[in-house]
Order: C-alpha cells, then sequence, then structure tokens
C-alpha cells in the first residue's frame, strides 16, 4: 500500500510538474499569439490595394480655389436666425454693416438701440438677392445699390459621421452643395476611410415622409467623372462616411505596436497619439484649417 501511496503520489506530482510546464509556456506564448493573430490578418490583408488615401489626395486636389469656386452659391440659400447678413449700400456706408436676423426672423435697420418697428423688416426664408429687394423697397433705392451676403451661416447644419477629418461633428449649412463639394470643404476623408461605403441619409423630420438613404459612389466621382451619385446636400441632411477593413484590423494592434506596419498597410499616422485611428486636431480647428 505504501509503494502504491508513493507511485500515485510520484504520478501526481508528475503530472502537476508538467501541468505546471504547459501553464509557464502558455502564459509565455498568449500574449505574443494575442498579438501576432491580429498582425498576421493585418499581413494578409496588406496584399489588397485600398484606394482611400489615393481618393482623399485626388478629392482635395480637385478643390476649386477659393475665387474660383463658381458663384452664386449663397445666391440660393434661404437666410434664418441666427444668421449674420452683410449689406453694402453703395454711396450710404452709413447704413452699410452686419446685421443678425433675430428671433422674429427680422433684421434691424435703424440705429443702435432704436426700437422702430418701421426699421425691422422680416427677411426669413429670403434669399440674399431677395432681401437686398426688400431693403431696397423699403429705402427707396435702386436694388443695384445694394449687396447682401451671408457672413456667418449659423442657421442650418449638416452632420458628419465617421470617418471624415475632423471626425464626426456638425458644420454649417452654405446652401445645395454636392457631397463632394462638403467633404472638400471639411477637409477631405481619413485614411481609414472606406470610400465605397459613403451614404447620405435625409431624415425628413419636419416633413414627415420616411427617411431616405442615397448611396455615393465616390470611386465613380473622382475617377470616372460621373455624377449620378453627387446629389446635392439639404439642410441637416447626415454624411456617413464607413471604415475600411484596414483601419478596423488595426484597432487589434496595440497602440505602441501600430506606427511598425503603417507602411505595409499604407496608412499615415494620424490622431493626437499618432495610433492611426481618429484625426488630428480639434473639430473647429479642422474646419477652420479646412476653410482656409
Amino acid at each position: 500500500m505504501k509503494a502504491g501511496k508513493r507511485w500515485s503520489t510520484g504520478v501526481a506530482r508528475s503530472r502537476i510538474e508538467n501541468r505546471e510546464s504547459r501553464l509557464d509556456q502558455s502564459s509565455i506564448f498568449d500574449p505574443l499569439s494575442s498579438i501576432f493573430h491580429p498582425l498576421c490578418a493585418l499581413l494578409l490583408l496588406a496584399g489588397c490595394v485600398s484606394n482611400s488615401a489615393q481618393l482623399d489626395k485626388k478629392l482635395m486636389a480637385d478643390k476649386p480655389p477659393v475665387n474660383q469656386q463658381g458663384p452664386g452659391l449663397g445666391d440660393s440659400y434661404l437666410v434664418g436666425f441666427p444668421d449674420v447678413l452683410e449689406i453694402q449700400v453703395n454711396g450710404h456706408p452709413e447704413s452699410s454693416g452686419e446685421c443678425v436676423i433675430g428671433p422674429d426672423g427680422r433684421i434691424d435697420l435703424g440705429p443702435s438701440g432704436s426700437r422702430d418697428q418701421h426699421n425691422r423688416l422680416r427677411v426669413e426664408g429670403k434669399s440674399p438677392a431677395e432681401v437686398a429687394g426688400i431693403i431696397a423697397n423699403h429705402a427707396g433705392l435702386p436694388v443695384e445699390s445694394i449687396q447682401v451676403r451671408v457672413k456667418e451661416y449659423r442657421s442650418q447644419q449638416l452632420f458628419l459621421i465617421g470617418q471624415v477629418v475632423g471626425w464626426q461633428r456638425t458644420v454649417s449649412y452654405h446652401g445645395p452643395e454636392t457631397v463632394l463639394e462638403v467633404l472638400q470643404r471639411v477637409g477631405g476623408i481619413t485614411p481609414g476611410a472606406a470610400p465605397d461605403e459613403i451614404f447620405v441619409v435625409r431624415a425628413h423630420v419636419a416633413e414627415g415622409p420616411r427617411p431616405e438613404v442615397f448611396h455615393v459612389d465616390l470611386n465613380a466621382i473622382l475617377q470616372e467623372k460621373d455624377q449620378k451619385t453627387n446629389i446635392r446636400l439639404l439642410p441637416f441632411d447626415q454624411v456617413y462616411v464607413g471604415e475600411s477593413k484596414k483601419a478596423k484590423l488595426l484597432k487589434c494592434i496595440p497602440p505602441c505596436l501600430r506606427p511598425v506596419f503603417f507602411p505595409v498597410l499604407g496608412i499615415r499616422p494620424i490622431g493626437p497619439e499618432g495610433n492611426g485611428l481618429r484625426p488630428r486636431g480639434n473639430n473647429a480647428h479642422s474646419e477652420n484649417t479646412a476653410r482656409n
């Protein structure tokens, strides 16, 4: 019985030692396997050519200069509270200046501090050209002597979601811009964007119909000059830019190792930490940079 006990104890001890050895080995290799599995997937995926970076360059290269962006975009914009208008009256500098549209949809053309309702003109829902006509009729001046433009767009927004430069946020609506023009205005798409997954969602909250979803083929718009899906946006439209498979897999890599794989995946370092996942800079700075 003693021999049997010693034998069973030795077997048990041997089994425990073997188990501990396996545990020691797994404790060494498990972290490595958790790292190398996604790395292998990334290396396999690196063979697939992604054109998001090239499309982003072409997108911004095709952006016309500010002084050549075509007149009349703001002419079809319908003003509202609290937009800021800049009014120029030829020969009457005292009547020129800036006006903020009030909550009642009116601008005040009277002297500062004046409460004369006669000088408060309703302009909400009018284009800048129509506002100029209203002012001309009120002042008894020829409409050609008055120029009105929107200095600050505040009343209507667009919603940007996903892989756009500056990250998801709201931007001002400037009129019936196309999807391409808006993406150019905000600075383009990120290296992690999926150009074949761009959609416009039109909620129709005020009108009542069911929401509409439009697919935007950025490849066709830029490479083939096919404008069929380059739709013109309406106020409060949502522009969604999807995320590429490379960007999704990059999230599996520890941040300290990601820079090693930027050249392999064709992704340039972005984000405050340079981890390749988020655009650099805050939203306001990004939009101001894009405007300049």
